[in-house]
């Protein structure tokens, strides 16, 4: 449903009307079709009410009575349906001299708009004189223009001012990748609920972190195994690192990182160990306790140096068994609603210079509001000779059925690839979740 309606501001007011407007809300969650205006008179609030209904966020309500307080309240309606009443606003209508000062008021109005649209005319067409006389030198530099642009955009560089994405491979040290894009987060405001999954590093649980000012945010904790070595723990930050460059409202957010050290006292210290112990991080995770919360356990050690990816967590999980577990259930304007969001968070990573190479349903992450945001950035990838197996990564098999053609044929990835799998994403969305191709194997697609 539609969010509430903020302030409502009453533009001006005569015997028997009143000029009302508002500020459209910033998330509405889907295409607002329309507003429902209902008012009454003050003194009769238990009586009786009318309604309108408006297409903009303003309207004129005529018909009411002079020198008369007026209660309004208004709602937003959406394919889903309408949203709650906004608070009450209170407007008094006018009398008979402020009838007579809105026609002053409305008379001042258009002099005033007519002595400025003449000046405006006026300057516009200095302005066209004289740009007019130097019009092949402002031809001339913009094609000097776009052939800079293009030499640097084929070098996947971009021009100073403009924020682009910087591959954390190219850094010497990748921890200094991390410790630039990622936030470090200090393990006593993290607390974790319970498991909710496992992913290609570890364990991914739900939980809780308490943020600077005191207020605690649901978030998605991604932990590293116990008994790591060093590349496996460049490879789980490179994520990290990836994502802290991001910054869009269709891309998963990363809240922060745990790389340093910590320790914490012990976990029913009495039937664990009568004595100070020392675990793993992910034993830790694996003791199944209802709620752990890291800051009231000063006597517990962690071995070694444990490692979390703290994101935002997302209610309603992955895209595709969302859309499974809801068949049938949205409106075609809700689905379109959700591939707006897609596209929406690729065209930024696109102008970020970034290619997500894995674009799927299964990599898109569904938040209790129904907006969809993408994730999944950590996976190295390498082509396989076998035509029936699909890309090889650290984490595992990608099936070719979302990836573009080229790329399989001349492992060439780019935003084009990207745009074909939003294609095959696009047909997930309105099949509900249907796996692309059917039972079509996998050298029949590539061939196809």
């Amino acid at each position: 449903a539609p969010p509430l309606i903020g302030l409502v501001r009453k533009d001006w007011a005569s015997q028997n009307s009143i000029a009302l407007s508002w500020q459209e809300p910033e998330h509405p969650n889907g295409v607002i079709l329309d507003y429902e205006i209902k008012y009454y008179e003050k003194e009769h609030e238990q009586l009786s009410y009318s309604s309108t209904r408006s297409k903009s966020a303003s309207v004129i309500i005529t018909g009411l009575k002079p020198t008369t307080k007026y209660v309004f309240h208004i709602r937003a309606r959406t394919a889903a349906g309408y949203g709650a009443y906004s608070q009450k606003f209170e407007y008094e209508t006018g009398d008979e001299t402020s009838d007579i000062a809105a026609e002053q008021g409305q008379v001042l109005v258009i002099a005033t708009a007519a002595v400025g649209g003449f000046t405006l005319l006026v300057i516009l067409t200095l302005f066209f004189l004289i740009t007019g006389r130097c019009q092949w030198y402002i031809k001339a530099k913009m094609k000097s223009e776009e052939k800079r642009r293009a030499a640097f955009q084929n070098g996947n560089l971009r021009f100073p001012g403009i924020k682009t994405y910087i591959d954390p491979d190219t850094y010497e040290d990748p921890t200094l990748a991390v410790h630039e894009f990622a936030k470090e987060i200090d393990p006593p405001r993290i607390r974790i609920e319970r498991v909710i999954g496992a992913g290609e590093f570890g364990e991914v649980c739900s939980g809780r972190l308490k943020t600077p000012g005191k207020r605690e945010i649901p978030v998605a904790i991604k932990t590293l195994k116990g008994g790591y070595v060093d590349r496996q723990r460049r490879d789980f930050l490179r994520e990290a690192s990836i994502m802290g460059q991001f910054d869009h409202p269709n891309i998963v957010r990363l809240e922060g990182v745990v790389t340093k050290s910590f320790s914490y006292p012990a976990l029913a210290k009495e039937a664990l160990c009568p004595a100070r112990l020392s675990v793993t991080l992910e034993s830790f995770i694996l003791l199944k306790h209802p709620v752990i919360t890291l800051s009231k356990f000063p006597q517990l050690v962690f071995a070694g140096r444990p490692v979390m990816i703290v994101v935002e967590y997302m209610e309603n999980g992955s895209l595709d068994s969302f859309l499974r577990k809801h068949d049938g259930h949205f409106t075609v304007i809700q689905l379109v609603g959700m591939l707006r969001g897609i596209g929406s968070g690729m065209m930024y990573l696109s102008d970020m210079g970034y290619v997500h190479r894995d674009l799927a349903a299964r990599n898109i992450l569904v938040n209790s509001n129904l907006v969809c945001k993408v994730s999944d950035f950590g996976l190295s990838r390498v082509l396989e000779d076998d035509p029936e197996a699909a890309y090889t990564t650290s984490g595992g098999k990608i099936p070719i059925r979302w990836t573009a053609p080229e790329a399989i044929a001349y492992r060439k990835f780019s935003s084009a690839s990207d745009v074909w799998s939003y294609g095959i994403v696009m047909w997930e969305v309105m099949s509900y979740g249907e796996r692309p191709y059917w039972e079509m194997s996998n050298q029949d697609v590539s061939i196809s």
